[in-house]
């Protein structure tokens, strides 16, 4: 599997997450400023590749590329990881990564809990949602 474009791959994101069982795996990140986020980008993309999964969106969301896509939200830390399965959200954390801002290639997803979030599951169920 590889990384999906949610401008370019609406319909193909919107065909897995119908699938039963089906996850999806964003990262909220801003490449453009956040350290953090540039280091973590490969490691990302590197397990997305290695997913043979149908049934698992691998998603890279930069807030400022997707502002309307995720609805303005802005985390308190990044780079911020969205886990859900079936629509449910089990899962977020910020990457830290294993020796500071410049890192070793590592790194750690420490849980967090948030107030609120973009309804990206819903979102991205809608298979048309870029052309609206």
């Amino acid at each position: 599997m590889t990384l999906f474009d949610p401008w370019l791959d609406a319909r193909r994101i919107a065909d897995s997450l119908a699938l039963p069982g089906a996850e999806l795996i964003a990262v909220l990140a801003a490449e453009a400023w956040c350290s953090k986020c540039r280091l973590l980008r490969p490691l990302f993309e590197n397990n997305a590749a290695a997913d043979a999964s149908d049934r698992r969106v691998w998603l890279w969301l930069d807030l400022e590329e997707h502002a309307d896509f995720i609805d303005g939200f802005i985390p308190d830390d990044l780079p911020l990881l969205l886990h859900y399965q079936q629509g449910i959200l089990v899962k977020t954390g910020v990457w830290r990564p294993q020796g500071g801002e410049k890192g070793n290639g590592e790194g750690v997803f420490e849980a967090v809990s948030l107030p609120s979030l973009p309804a990206l599951w819903q979102s991205l169920c809608t298979q048309n949602w870029a052309c609206s």
